[in-house]
Protein backbone atom coordinates (compact mmCIF):
# COMPACT_ATOMS: atom_id res chain seq x y z
CA UNK A 1 0.00 0.00 0.00
CA UNK A 2 1.54 3.31 -0.85
CA UNK A 3 0.73 6.54 0.15
CA UNK A 4 2.59 10.05 1.09
CA UNK A 5 2.71 12.06 3.94
CA UNK A 6 4.34 15.19 5.20
CA UNK A 7 7.26 15.46 7.20
CA UNK A 8 7.60 18.85 9.23
CA UNK A 9 11.03 20.59 9.41
CA UNK A 10 12.02 23.36 10.77
CA UNK A 11 15.28 25.45 9.79
CA UNK A 12 16.48 28.69 9.90
CA UNK A 13 13.32 29.54 12.14
CA UNK A 14 10.96 28.80 8.95
CA UNK A 15 8.54 25.94 8.62
CA UNK A 16 8.26 23.65 5.05
CA UNK A 17 6.93 20.08 4.33
CA UNK A 18 8.99 17.63 2.39
CA UNK A 19 6.65 14.92 0.72
CA UNK A 20 7.93 11.45 1.32
CA UNK A 21 5.88 8.66 -0.80
CA UNK A 22 6.78 5.49 1.61
CA UNK A 23 5.20 1.97 1.41
CA UNK A 24 3.53 1.89 4.89
CA UNK A 25 1.54 -1.49 6.21
CA UNK A 26 -0.49 -1.17 9.13
CA UNK A 27 2.17 -1.24 11.99
CA UNK A 28 3.25 1.84 10.97
CA UNK A 29 0.18 3.37 12.39
CA UNK A 30 -1.62 5.07 9.76
CA UNK A 31 -3.87 2.11 8.59
CA UNK A 32 -5.31 0.20 11.30
CA UNK A 33 -5.53 -3.20 11.44
CA UNK A 34 -9.10 -4.29 13.91
CA UNK A 35 -7.91 -4.25 17.58
CA UNK A 36 -5.84 -0.97 16.99
CA UNK A 37 -5.58 1.96 19.21
CA UNK A 38 -6.81 5.09 17.44
CA UNK A 39 -5.61 8.44 18.22
CA UNK A 40 -6.99 10.51 15.90
CA UNK A 41 -9.15 10.63 12.37
CA UNK A 42 -8.16 13.31 9.84
CA UNK A 43 -6.72 15.75 11.95
CA UNK A 44 -9.49 14.98 14.65
CA UNK A 45 -9.83 13.76 18.29
CA UNK A 46 -10.56 9.68 17.96
CA UNK A 47 -10.13 9.53 22.10
CA UNK A 48 -10.02 11.51 25.34
CA UNK A 49 -7.60 12.16 28.09
CA UNK A 50 -8.48 10.82 31.44
CA UNK A 51 -7.49 11.78 34.59
CA UNK A 52 -8.48 11.60 38.07
CA UNK A 53 -10.28 14.09 39.70
CA UNK A 54 -8.23 14.66 42.12
CA UNK A 55 -4.86 14.94 39.88
CA UNK A 56 -2.05 16.48 41.31
CA UNK A 57 -0.44 19.52 38.45
CA UNK A 58 2.23 17.29 37.83
CA UNK A 59 -0.48 14.70 36.24
CA UNK A 60 -1.76 17.51 34.46
CA UNK A 61 1.45 18.60 33.35
CA UNK A 62 1.91 14.97 31.99
CA UNK A 63 -1.60 15.74 29.97
CA UNK A 64 -0.51 18.74 28.30
CA UNK A 65 2.60 17.10 27.44
CA UNK A 66 0.89 14.61 25.57
CA UNK A 67 -1.40 16.54 24.49
CA UNK A 68 1.37 19.06 22.70
CA UNK A 69 2.64 16.38 20.79
CA UNK A 70 -0.46 14.68 19.40
CA UNK A 71 -1.38 18.04 18.34
CA UNK A 72 2.21 18.79 16.52
CA UNK A 73 1.52 14.99 14.55
CA UNK A 74 -2.11 14.69 13.99
CA UNK A 75 -3.30 18.58 14.12
CA UNK A 76 -5.86 17.29 17.04
CA UNK A 77 -6.20 18.51 20.49
CA UNK A 78 -8.02 15.48 23.28
CA UNK A 79 -10.39 16.40 25.58
CA UNK A 80 -8.83 16.02 28.75
CA UNK A 81 -11.57 15.22 31.25
CA UNK A 82 -12.03 13.42 34.83
CA UNK A 83 -12.71 10.09 35.27
CA UNK A 84 -16.20 10.88 36.59
CA UNK A 85 -17.17 13.03 33.58
CA UNK A 86 -15.71 10.35 31.39
CA UNK A 87 -19.09 8.77 29.27
CA UNK A 88 -17.78 5.45 29.84
CA UNK A 89 -17.75 4.63 26.26
CA UNK A 90 -15.62 6.97 24.30
CA UNK A 91 -11.72 5.48 23.70
CA UNK A 92 -9.31 6.84 26.14
CA UNK A 93 -5.73 7.69 27.18
CA UNK A 94 -5.68 7.75 31.02
CA UNK A 95 -2.96 9.45 32.01
CA UNK A 96 -1.51 8.87 35.75
CA UNK A 97 -3.26 6.49 38.19
CA UNK A 98 -7.43 6.53 38.55
CA UNK A 99 -10.02 3.96 39.28
CA UNK A 100 -9.62 3.10 35.10
CA UNK A 101 -5.83 1.67 36.00
CA UNK A 102 -6.41 0.08 38.63
CA UNK A 103 -9.59 -1.37 37.22
CA UNK A 104 -7.58 -2.18 34.31
CA UNK A 105 -4.88 -4.14 36.56
CA UNK A 106 -2.13 -1.31 35.28
CA UNK A 107 -1.33 -0.43 38.60
CA UNK A 108 -1.65 -3.41 40.67
CA UNK A 109 1.97 -4.18 41.15
CA UNK A 110 4.15 -1.40 42.82
CA UNK A 111 6.02 0.62 41.03
CA UNK A 112 9.88 1.13 40.97
CA UNK A 113 11.45 3.64 41.66
CA UNK A 114 10.17 6.61 38.72
CA UNK A 115 9.29 3.63 36.74
CA UNK A 116 6.68 4.42 33.59
CA UNK A 117 4.55 2.00 32.09
CA UNK A 118 3.22 2.42 28.90
CA UNK A 119 -0.46 -0.04 28.37
CA UNK A 120 -2.11 0.08 24.35
CA UNK A 121 -5.03 -2.16 24.11
CA UNK A 122 -8.11 -2.21 22.24
CA UNK A 123 -10.29 1.13 23.11
CA UNK A 124 -7.74 2.37 25.77
CA UNK A 125 -4.17 3.24 26.48
CA UNK A 126 -2.82 3.83 29.81
CA UNK A 127 0.25 5.94 31.10
CA UNK A 128 0.93 5.97 34.30
CA UNK A 129 4.12 5.72 36.88
CA UNK A 130 5.63 6.36 39.89
CA UNK A 131 4.85 9.62 40.74
CA UNK A 132 5.72 9.19 45.07
CA UNK A 133 7.22 12.35 46.50
CA UNK A 134 9.31 10.51 49.53
CA UNK A 135 10.83 13.95 50.85
CA UNK A 136 10.53 17.64 50.14
CA UNK A 137 11.97 18.60 47.26
CA UNK A 138 12.31 14.91 45.91
CA UNK A 139 10.02 14.66 42.74
CA UNK A 140 9.11 11.35 40.61
CA UNK A 141 7.82 11.46 37.61
CA UNK A 142 6.83 8.23 36.33
CA UNK A 143 3.34 9.43 34.95
CA UNK A 144 5.22 12.60 32.91
CA UNK A 145 8.21 9.54 32.06
CA UNK A 146 5.11 7.20 30.78
CA UNK A 147 4.26 9.98 28.20
CA UNK A 148 7.80 10.66 27.26
CA UNK A 149 7.72 7.32 26.44
CA UNK A 150 4.85 6.96 24.30
CA UNK A 151 5.30 10.12 22.19
CA UNK A 152 8.98 9.25 21.30
CA UNK A 153 7.84 5.21 20.64
CA UNK A 154 4.87 5.46 19.16
CA UNK A 155 4.55 8.84 17.53
CA UNK A 156 7.81 9.66 16.75
CA UNK A 157 8.71 12.13 18.27
CA UNK A 158 11.99 13.97 19.06
CA UNK A 159 13.65 16.71 20.42
CA UNK A 160 17.22 17.24 19.70
CA UNK A 161 18.00 20.64 21.35
CA UNK A 162 15.52 23.16 23.24
CA UNK A 163 12.93 25.01 21.34
CA UNK A 164 10.75 24.89 18.15
CA UNK A 165 13.70 24.52 16.14
CA UNK A 166 15.14 21.21 17.48
CA UNK A 167 11.11 19.08 17.62
CA UNK A 168 11.48 16.79 15.34
CA UNK A 169 8.52 14.48 13.94
CA UNK A 170 6.35 13.44 11.09
CA UNK A 171 3.01 14.76 10.38
CA UNK A 172 0.33 12.05 10.65
CA UNK A 173 -3.33 13.06 10.51
CA UNK A 174 -4.72 9.67 10.55
CA UNK A 175 -2.62 7.65 13.62
CA UNK A 176 -3.31 4.29 14.92
CA UNK A 177 -1.16 1.91 17.18
CA UNK A 178 -1.15 -1.38 17.15
CA UNK A 179 -1.47 -3.33 21.31
CA UNK A 180 1.64 -3.22 23.03
CA UNK A 181 3.07 -2.65 26.31
CA UNK A 182 6.35 -1.96 27.94
CA UNK A 183 7.76 -0.32 31.23
CA UNK A 184 11.12 1.79 32.02
CA UNK A 185 13.23 2.81 34.51
CA UNK A 186 15.98 4.89 34.60
CA UNK A 187 19.75 3.20 34.52
CA UNK A 188 20.80 6.28 36.45
CA UNK A 189 18.60 6.27 39.87
CA UNK A 190 20.14 9.06 41.85
CA UNK A 191 20.38 12.50 40.69
CA UNK A 192 20.29 13.37 36.74
CA UNK A 193 21.12 17.19 36.24
CA UNK A 194 22.34 18.93 33.50
CA UNK A 195 23.05 22.62 34.73
CA UNK A 196 20.78 25.42 32.43
CA UNK A 197 23.16 28.13 32.35
CA UNK A 198 20.12 30.47 31.21
CA UNK A 199 18.84 30.13 35.09
CA UNK A 200 22.90 31.49 36.56
CA UNK A 201 23.33 34.88 36.43
CA UNK A 202 27.50 35.01 36.59
CA UNK A 203 26.74 32.46 32.96
CA UNK A 204 24.93 35.28 31.63
CA UNK A 205 28.03 37.22 29.99
CA UNK A 206 29.85 34.40 28.90
CA UNK A 207 27.14 33.21 27.25
CA UNK A 208 26.09 36.61 25.73
CA UNK A 209 29.79 36.47 24.11
CA UNK A 210 30.08 32.67 23.07
CA UNK A 211 26.71 33.24 20.90
CA UNK A 212 26.49 36.85 20.67
CA UNK A 213 22.93 37.49 22.75
CA UNK A 214 24.32 40.83 24.04
CA UNK A 215 20.83 42.41 22.43
CA UNK A 216 18.75 39.65 23.92
CA UNK A 217 15.81 41.47 26.17
CA UNK A 218 15.09 40.37 29.85
CA UNK A 219 11.99 38.63 27.47
CA UNK A 220 13.98 37.01 25.18
CA UNK A 221 16.47 35.12 27.94
CA UNK A 222 13.72 34.14 30.26
CA UNK A 223 11.69 32.46 26.88
CA UNK A 224 15.61 31.40 26.22
CA UNK A 225 16.06 29.45 29.85
CA UNK A 226 12.01 28.23 29.92
CA UNK A 227 12.91 26.18 26.91
CA UNK A 228 15.81 24.81 28.42
CA UNK A 229 13.75 24.09 31.45
CA UNK A 230 11.80 22.18 29.19
CA UNK A 231 14.02 20.39 27.06
CA UNK A 232 15.59 19.12 30.25
CA UNK A 233 12.61 17.88 31.76
CA UNK A 234 11.83 16.01 28.11
CA UNK A 235 15.88 14.76 28.76
CA UNK A 236 14.29 13.15 31.91
CA UNK A 237 16.72 15.17 34.06
CA UNK A 238 15.62 14.86 37.64
CA UNK A 239 16.69 14.50 41.28
CA UNK A 240 14.55 11.54 41.88
CA UNK A 241 16.30 10.91 45.68
CA UNK A 242 17.28 13.02 48.54
CA UNK A 243 20.75 13.70 47.84
CA UNK A 244 23.54 16.15 49.36
CA UNK A 245 26.11 17.48 47.43
CA UNK A 246 27.85 20.81 47.27
CA UNK A 247 30.89 22.05 49.19
CA UNK A 248 30.50 20.62 52.39
CA UNK A 249 32.94 22.07 54.99
CA UNK A 250 32.55 26.03 54.18
CA UNK A 251 31.90 26.51 57.76
CA UNK A 252 34.46 24.09 59.46
CA UNK A 253 37.46 27.04 59.79
CA UNK A 254 35.54 29.41 61.39
CA UNK A 255 33.89 26.04 63.84
CA UNK A 256 37.37 24.29 64.64
CA UNK A 257 40.11 26.48 62.75
CA UNK A 258 41.85 27.56 66.11
CA UNK A 259 41.05 25.33 67.92
CA UNK A 260 41.94 22.21 65.62
CA UNK A 261 44.31 23.71 63.14
CA UNK A 262 45.50 19.98 62.49
CA UNK A 263 42.37 18.95 61.09
CA UNK A 264 42.87 21.66 58.51
CA UNK A 265 45.60 21.22 54.94
CA UNK A 266 48.84 22.52 56.01
CA UNK A 267 51.06 24.29 53.62
CA UNK A 268 54.27 23.61 52.01
CA UNK A 269 56.88 25.54 54.32
CA UNK A 270 56.97 29.29 54.71
CA UNK A 271 53.57 29.22 53.41
CA UNK A 272 51.12 30.37 56.03
CA UNK A 273 48.09 28.08 57.04
CA UNK A 274 45.64 31.19 56.12
CA UNK A 275 41.90 29.81 56.89
CA UNK A 276 38.82 30.94 54.92
CA UNK A 277 35.37 29.08 54.13
CA UNK A 278 37.38 27.11 51.28
CA UNK A 279 39.97 25.90 53.26
CA UNK A 280 40.67 21.70 52.91
CA UNK A 281 40.62 18.91 55.17
CA UNK A 282 43.56 16.79 56.42
CA UNK A 283 41.68 13.78 54.91
CA UNK A 284 44.34 11.00 56.69
CA UNK A 285 43.55 12.53 59.98
CA UNK A 286 41.39 10.27 62.03
CA UNK A 287 39.64 12.81 63.95
CA UNK A 288 38.49 14.58 61.06
CA UNK A 289 37.35 11.45 59.87
CA UNK A 290 35.32 10.62 63.27
CA UNK A 291 34.16 14.11 63.41
CA UNK A 292 32.49 13.94 60.20
CA UNK A 293 30.77 10.43 60.81
CA UNK A 294 29.86 11.14 64.20
CA UNK A 295 27.91 14.70 63.28
CA UNK A 296 26.26 12.06 60.44
CA UNK A 297 25.55 9.72 63.12
CA UNK A 298 23.44 11.94 64.79
CA UNK A 299 21.49 13.34 62.39
CA UNK A 300 20.90 9.73 60.90
CA UNK A 301 19.27 8.90 64.49
CA UNK A 302 17.29 11.85 64.61
CA UNK A 303 16.03 10.93 60.89
CA UNK A 304 17.09 7.98 58.78
CA UNK A 305 15.47 8.95 55.59
CA UNK A 306 16.18 11.91 55.16
CA UNK A 307 19.74 11.50 55.87
CA UNK A 308 20.82 8.25 54.02
CA UNK A 309 23.92 10.43 51.88
CA UNK A 310 26.92 11.97 53.54
CA UNK A 311 28.47 14.66 51.58
CA UNK A 312 31.60 14.78 51.85
CA UNK A 313 31.91 17.10 48.92
CA UNK A 314 35.53 19.49 49.12
CA UNK A 315 35.81 22.94 49.80
CA UNK A 316 35.78 25.08 46.20
CA UNK A 317 39.29 25.55 45.19
CA UNK A 318 42.72 24.18 46.11
CA UNK A 319 45.00 24.52 48.74
CA UNK A 320 45.73 20.93 49.19
CA UNK A 321 47.28 19.07 52.24
CA UNK A 322 50.85 18.59 51.65
CA UNK A 323 51.13 16.28 55.22
CA UNK A 324 53.54 13.60 54.68
CA UNK A 325 49.98 11.41 56.02
CA UNK A 326 48.46 12.06 53.50
CA UNK A 327 50.51 11.80 50.49
CA UNK A 328 51.11 8.50 51.17
CA UNK A 329 47.57 7.91 49.99
CA UNK A 330 48.72 9.42 46.92
CA UNK A 331 49.58 7.83 43.67
CA UNK A 332 53.33 6.38 43.97
CA UNK A 333 54.02 8.49 40.72
CA UNK A 334 53.30 12.04 42.77
CA UNK A 335 55.83 11.38 45.50
CA UNK A 336 58.64 13.46 43.67
CA UNK A 337 56.32 16.49 43.13
CA UNK A 338 57.34 19.83 45.33
CA UNK A 339 55.15 20.26 47.93
CA UNK A 340 54.28 23.77 46.72
CA UNK A 341 52.81 21.83 43.17
CA UNK A 342 50.63 19.43 45.71
CA UNK A 343 49.48 22.64 47.23
CA UNK A 344 48.29 24.65 45.11
CA UNK A 345 49.40 23.30 40.96
CA UNK A 346 46.82 22.15 38.46
CA UNK A 347 48.49 19.50 37.17
CA UNK A 348 48.89 16.60 40.32
CA UNK A 349 46.10 14.27 40.42
CA UNK A 350 45.10 13.69 43.79
CA UNK A 351 41.98 11.62 43.47
CA UNK A 352 43.00 8.43 44.99
CA UNK A 353 43.33 10.46 48.39
CA UNK A 354 40.02 11.40 47.77
CA UNK A 355 38.67 8.10 46.90
CA UNK A 356 40.35 6.48 49.77
CA UNK A 357 38.69 9.09 52.16
CA UNK A 358 35.78 8.62 50.86
CA UNK A 359 35.58 4.61 50.85
CA UNK A 360 36.72 5.30 54.44
CA UNK A 361 33.24 6.61 55.62
CA UNK A 362 31.05 4.73 52.81
CA UNK A 363 32.04 1.54 54.53
CA UNK A 364 31.40 3.24 58.28
CA UNK A 365 28.02 4.47 57.36
CA UNK A 366 27.10 1.34 55.73
CA UNK A 367 27.33 -0.65 58.74
CA UNK A 368 25.15 2.11 60.37
CA UNK A 369 22.69 1.35 57.12
CA UNK A 370 23.37 -0.80 54.31
CA UNK A 371 20.79 2.04 52.49
CA UNK A 372 23.29 4.62 53.15
CA UNK A 373 26.04 7.14 50.88
CA UNK A 374 28.60 9.16 50.70
CA UNK A 375 28.33 11.76 48.29
CA UNK A 376 31.58 13.67 46.75
CA UNK A 377 32.36 15.50 43.80
CA UNK A 378 34.93 14.79 40.96
CA UNK A 379 36.46 18.20 40.21
CA UNK A 380 40.02 19.65 39.48
CA UNK A 381 42.94 18.13 41.31
CA UNK A 382 40.00 15.09 41.96
CA UNK A 383 38.15 15.15 38.56
CA UNK A 384 40.46 13.07 36.93
CA UNK A 385 40.27 8.55 37.60
CA UNK A 386 42.64 7.63 40.24
CA UNK A 387 46.18 7.14 39.17
CA UNK A 388 46.31 3.69 41.02
CA UNK A 389 43.81 0.67 40.64
CA UNK A 390 41.51 1.31 43.71
CA UNK A 391 38.11 0.91 43.28
CA UNK A 392 35.20 3.01 44.71
CA UNK A 393 33.09 1.32 47.60
CA UNK A 394 29.49 0.57 45.80
CA UNK A 395 27.93 3.30 48.60
CA UNK A 396 29.72 6.62 47.05
CA UNK A 397 28.41 8.37 44.62
CA UNK A 398 30.58 10.40 42.52
CA UNK A 399 29.40 13.84 40.83
CA UNK A 400 31.19 14.40 37.96
CA UNK A 401 32.37 18.28 37.28
CA UNK A 402 34.38 18.16 33.82
CA UNK A 403 35.01 19.89 30.99
CA UNK A 404 34.75 23.97 30.73
CA UNK A 405 31.07 23.99 28.45
CA UNK A 406 33.04 23.21 25.44
CA UNK A 407 31.26 19.66 24.41
CA UNK A 408 31.34 17.51 22.53
CA UNK A 409 35.17 18.93 21.50
CA UNK A 410 36.04 17.69 24.79
CA UNK A 411 36.65 14.09 24.18
CA UNK A 412 38.51 13.85 27.74
CA UNK A 413 35.03 14.17 29.33
CA UNK A 414 33.73 10.93 28.25
CA UNK A 415 37.07 8.96 28.83
CA UNK A 416 37.38 10.03 32.59
CA UNK A 417 33.15 9.68 32.82
CA UNK A 418 33.34 5.44 31.50
CA UNK A 419 36.83 5.50 33.43
CA UNK A 420 35.05 6.58 36.94
CA UNK A 421 32.07 4.08 36.27
CA UNK A 422 34.31 1.52 35.69
CA UNK A 423 36.29 1.92 39.42
CA UNK A 424 32.54 1.40 40.83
Amino acid sequence: MRTGFPYHVKAWGRSFSVALLLCLSPANGVFGDPGDFVVALEGKPACVIVVDPQATDKILDAARELNFWVGKVTGAQLPIVTMDAWDGKTAYIAVGESGLTRANGWSRQPFDQEEARVFIEEGRVGLLGDDEEPLPKIERKGTYFAVLEFVRKKLGVRWIWPGELGEVYSVQPTLSLAPQEWRWKPDIPFLRSIRNGYRMPRSRAKIEEMIDLTSASREEWERLAAEHDQWLSRERMNPSRMKTFGHAFSKWWGLYGEQHPDWFALPPPGVPQTGSKNSKLNLSNPEVQDKIFNDWHTAWKENPEANRYLNISPNDGRGFDTRPETRAWDAPELADVPAEEIYSGAAPILSDRHVRFANLLAKRVREVDPKAYVATYAYRNYQSPPLTSIQVEPNVIIEYCGGEGHYPDERFIVEEWVEWSRRG
